[in-house]
């Protein structure tokens, strides 16, 4: 052990010595080593100074990504801002054209029902021909050749075959009743003598009985009454007229009868009465009367007469005359009286009465008494209506017969409305022709010739069809009327244009 220990002894005082020796050799390095140890130093002062960079970089980095994470955001929020108001403005601009396309389509289909393909290819056709081929000239011709040239069969057909009533031809008519001056009381031969005494007769009583409804003072003697009272006043010169027309003579020439020499004839108040004793215009007598043409005629001869010297009626007057009118159509219509059925419109929108001023109500007013004349028209509201309602609601306006007499079912009769235009046609036409027929005329002086009997068909179809509109027609009938005739007399498609361009005939909301 002593020498193990010794031996560790001498070791470590070997070692002892060695340190020291080492320690002292490293303090005096070699140029090599002090060259290494100041690169080491340096170095490691580099790699100090990289590290504080890098960290540097690495911060400002950091704050960049920062910077551009929040640009970005807003960028994007701001891309996004911009694109939903994009998308919205594109939203409105099409929820606006659609709206605009929409009211152009609801526009476009609110002008279909009035457009015709038929009407602008007839317009087309029309701009397209020639001035001389715009009037057709067979129809003209015909008219020119023989003014009773028929055209009814092509338009009755065309009318939905409407059922009418039968009519008369013009040459099949009775022949109207004798003027005064074709008749004279000195005449030789017996039998003419009683026929114009006997026509006479109905003509002085027929205008006694005219100028009797002229009265407002007492009750008509057309048809007897219950003693109701007339509603007017007696004009101061009633009596006068009476006079008068006992006096005077007739428009035309020819004397009255005198009433001293009349069997008939009676004091001014009282009602003319027949040899039976019988009141001349009853109920039964005055339907017998207006049976006969003759009685017809002589009734509307005295109201055209009457309609030059006074044309307003009294209110009892206008319901007796109201109601005598009505059967007057009524036998018109039986007849296939076209003649006098048109003439009775004509008067019936010249007489008038005017409403009086009456504050009652309608239930103080007795609409019970009616005149025993409109009890005999037999489905007439519209008389029983304007008789029991007088005087409502207007001051001193005017009340035309015609608003008596427009629901009579002749108005509605299509063949009555034909045959009336053809007979004023035919009577303009026999007014205007010349001496020369028409195929000796010139080609100017023909041209000439169908343009005035196209101008004369065309004023006579408009005012027809005005009095169509005007007495209760339907404008689609009025307008179906006149496409009819334009067809039948062969008018230019401008004439046809400007007849169903008329007021009257728009159509209407039926």
């Amino acid at each position: 052990s002593r020498k193990r220990w010794n031996k560790n002894a001498a070791s470590l005082m070997g070692l002892r010595t060695a340190i020291p020796q080492h320690m002292e050799a490293a303090h005096n390095p070699t140029p090599e080593e002090r060259e290494a140890e100041e690169t080491l130093e340096h170095a490691e002062k580099q790699t100090a100074d990289n590290l504080g960079s890098l960290l540097e970089c690495i911060a400002h980095q950091d704050k960049v990504a920062a910077a551009t994470a929040l640009a970005f955001e807003a960028c994007d929020a701001r891309i996004r801002t911009a694109l939903a108001k994009s998308i919205k403005t594109l939203v409105d601009i099409e929820l606006e054209a659609a709206t605009k396309r929409i009211s152009d389509l609801q526009h476009v289909a609110a002008l279909l029902p009035i457009i015709s393909v038929e009407q602008d290819a007839a317009s087309f056709v029309n701009k397209s021909k020639q001035p001389d081929m715009t009037h057709l000239k067979h129809a003209a011709l015909s008219l020119l050749h023989n003014p009773s040239f028929d055209t009814t069969t092509e338009a009755d057909d065309s009318l939905d075959g409407q059922q009418s009533s039968p009519r008369q031809s013009p040459s099949s008519l009775p022949p109207p009743p004798p003027s005064y001056e074709e008749n004279s009381y000195e005449e030789t031969a017996e039998s003419d003598a009683a026929e114009s005494l006997k026509t006479d007769r109905v003509r002085c009583e027929t205008e006694r009985l005219v100028v009797d409804l002229f009265r407002q003072s007492r009750v008509s003697s057309v048809v007897q009454h219950t003693g109701e009272e007339s509603l007017g006043a007696v004009p101061e010169d009633a009596s006068q007229v009476v006079g008068d027309e006992s006096q005077s003579q007739d428009r035309g020439g020819a004397m009255r009868v005198n009433e001293e020499d009349d069997p008939l004839a009676v004091d001014n108040d009282a009602v003319p009465r027949g040899p039976d004793g019988e009141p001349f215009m009853s109920d039964r007598r005055l339907a017998g009367f207006l049976d006969v043409v003759e009685g017809r005629e002589a009734l509307l001869h005295c109201l055209n007469q009457q309609r030059s010297r006074n044309t307003e009626i009294g209110q009892q007057g206008f319901q007796d005359l109201s109601g005598a009118m009505w059967l007057l159509l009524n036998h018109c219509q039986k007849g296939g009286d076209t003649h006098r059925a048109k003439m009775a419109m004509m008067l019936s929108q010249t007489f008038y009465r005017t409403t009086p001023v009456d504050t009652r109500s309608d239930k103080d007013i007795n609409c019970s008494v009616l005149p025993p004349a409109a009890e005999l028209i037999a489905g007439s509201p519209r008389v029983s209506r304007r008789v029991s309602h007088v005087g409502k609601g207007c001051r001193g306006e005017r009340e035309y017969l015609k608003s008596a007499l427009i629901e009579h079912p002749i108005w509605q009769d299509m063949v009555f409305w034909d045959e009336a235009c053809r007979q004023s046609i035919r009577e303009q036409l026999e007014e205007w022709q010349s001496g020369v027929v028409w195929h000796e005329l010139t080609n100017n002086g023909l041209r000439d010739a169908i343009l005035r009997v196209h101008n004369i068909v065309f004023s006579q179809i408009g005012a027809y069809a005005h009095s169509m509109v005007e007495f209760g027609c339907s404008r689609r009938l009025a307008r179906k009327f006149v496409c009819v005739l334009c067809a039948t007399y062969q008018l230019s498609e401008d004439q046809h244009h400007m007849l169903m361009r008329l007021p009257h005939l728009a159509p209407d909301a039926e």
